[in-house]
C-alpha cells in the first residue's frame, strides 16, 4: 500500500512536468490615435500637416508585480508605416498581458533639451517657423482603444492629443475712412528703409519646464503642467534675448469716393514666437508714406511721410479687453486700419470793416 501510494505521488508529478499550459488570447500591435487639440476628431491631413507624418514617444511599461522598465525609448511614430492608414511605431510593438503602459509624445522643433519619464524642457531661441507640440500623458494603457475618432470607431490606439507649446501674431493692414473723398486718389506706402523703420521687438529667447504625473489607476489621458505658476498660460520664462520683426512694405490705394482699400493684407506674416509677457517695451511702430493726388492730376498734391508708435499692451482686443500677454496655443491677429484722409481744407473768409474814423474837413473859401 505503501508503496504504491509513492509510486502513483511520482506518477502524479511526472504528468504535470507534461503539461503545457496555452493562454489563448491574441497579442495586439501597439497603435496610436492622433487627434487635433481643436477639433478633437479624425482631420487626418491637417494632422500629419502639423505633425509632418510623425512623432516621437517614449513609454514605460509596469508589471503585474510593480516592476517598472522602459518599453519605448525615443520611438519614431509614422502615419501609414508600417501600418496602412494607422499611426504607429518604426518597429512591431505588442500589448503586454499584464500591468499597464505609460506614454509621452512630443514632437517639432526645437527639439527638447532634456527628456524623462513625465518630464520635458526646452530652452532655445524661438524661430520664425518653430512649432512644439507636447501630447498629453497617456497613463495606464492596456490597449488600443477609441477616443478621439468618433466618426469611424475601427480606427483604435492609443490616445494622443497634442497641445501647442508656442504662440503665433500677424499683423494685417488696410485703408480705411469714414470721409471719402469724390475727387482725390490716396496712396499709402509702408516704409522700412532708413531711418524709416517699422518693426515689433519681441522676447524670443526662455525656458518652458513641463512636468506630468499621475497617482490613479484607472486608464486616463493628462496634459502637462509647467513651473511659471504665475502665468501658466505663458508657461515660458523668459531670458535675455530680443528679435526685431520687421514689417513688409504693401502699397495701398483708396480710390476716389471709397471708403476701404479693399480686404486686409499682410504687414506681418503668420509667425511663431515665445509666449511672452507684453511689457511696456513691446512697442509697435509704424512709418508710411501718405500721396494725396486730386482728379486726373499726374503729380499729387500731397506727399508726406507719417508715423505712429504704440505699445503693445495698450491694444485691445474685440471684447474691450487689453491683450497683455501671448499665451500657448494662441494666434493673435492684430488689424491695422489706417485713416489716411485727413480734415478738409476749408476756408473762413471776412471782410476787414473800413476804419472810417479818420475825417478830414475842406473849408472852401468865399470868392
Amino acid at each position: 500500500m505503501k508503496k504504491y501510494m509513492i509510486l502513483a505521488a511520482v506518477a502524479l508529478v511526472a504528468s504535470a512536468a507534461c503539461t503545457k499550459v496555452e493562454d489563448t488570447t491574441p497579442s495586439h500591435k501597439i497603435s496610436f490615435e492622433v487627434a487635433n487639440y481643436v477639433a478633437q476628431t479624425k482631420a487626418e491631413q491637417a494632422t500629419n500637416a502639423e505633425l509632418g507624418g510623425s512623432f516621437t514617444t517614449n513609454a514605460w511599461f509596469t508589471n503585474g508585480d510593480g516592476t517598472k522598465t522602459q518599453f519605448m525609448r525615443s520611438e519614431t511614430v509614422s502615419w501609414n508605416t508600417p501600418v496602412t492608414g494607422q499611426w504607429a511605431p518604426s518597429r512591431e510593438y505588442f500589448w503586454p498581458k499584464t500591468g499597464y503602459i505609460d506614454f509621452y509624445s512630443y514632437d517639432g522643433t526645437p527639439a527638447p533639451t532634456s527628456v524623462g519619464e513625465g518630464s520635458l524642457t526646452y530652452t532655445a531661441p524661438v524661430a520664425t517657423d518653430a512649432n512644439i507640440l507636447v501630447a498629453d500623458a497617456a497613463y495606464h494603457q492596456t490597449q488600443n482603444s477609441s477616443t478621439y475618432h468618433i466618426d469611424n470607431a475601427s480606427v483604435k490606439g492609443v490616445p494622443t492629443l497634442f497641445r501647442h507649446m508656442l504662440a503665433k501674431i500677424q499683423f494685417k493692414v488696410k485703408l480705411q475712412t469714414a470721409n471719402a473723398t469724390p475727387n482725390t486718389k490716396w496712396d499709402v506706402i509702408i516704409l522700412n528703409t532708413g531711418a524709416k523703420l517699422s518693426n515689433i521687438v519681441i522676447l524670443n529667447t526662455g525656458t518652458l519646464t513641463l512636468s506630468n504625473s499621475y497617482a490613479g489607476h484607472t486608464p486616463t489621458t493628462q496634459a502637462w503642467t509647467n513651473t511659471n505658476a504665475s502665468k501658466p498660460n505663458v508657461g515660458w520664462v523668459a531670458a535675455a534675448g530680443t528679435e526685431t520683426v520687421s514689417t513688409l512694405t504693401p502699397a495701398l490705394s483708396l480710390a476716389k469716393n471709397a471708403t476701404e482699400s479693399g480686404d486686409f493684407v499682410d504687414l506681418i506674416a503668420l509667425r511663431t514666437v515665445m509666449p511672452q509677457v507684453l511689457g511696456d517695451d513691446a512697442v509697435f511702430t509704424l512709418n508710411y508714406n501718405v500721396k494725396a493726388t486730386y482728379g486726373s492730376e499726374a503729380q499729387p498734391y500731397l506727399d508726406e511721410n507719417r508715423d505712429f508708435t504704440v505699445k503693445i499692451n495698450t491694444i485691445k482686443n474685440a471684447s474691450s479687453a487689453y491683450i497683455t500677454e501671448w499665451d500657448m496655443n494662441q494666434i493673435i491677429t492684430y488689424n491695422v486700419i489706417i485713416d489716411p484722409v485727413g480734415e478738409q481744407i476749408l476756408f473762413d473768409p471776412a471782410v476787414e470793416e473800413w476804419d472810417q474814423t479818420q475825417t478830414g474837413t475842406i473849408n472852401v473859401p468865399q470868392a
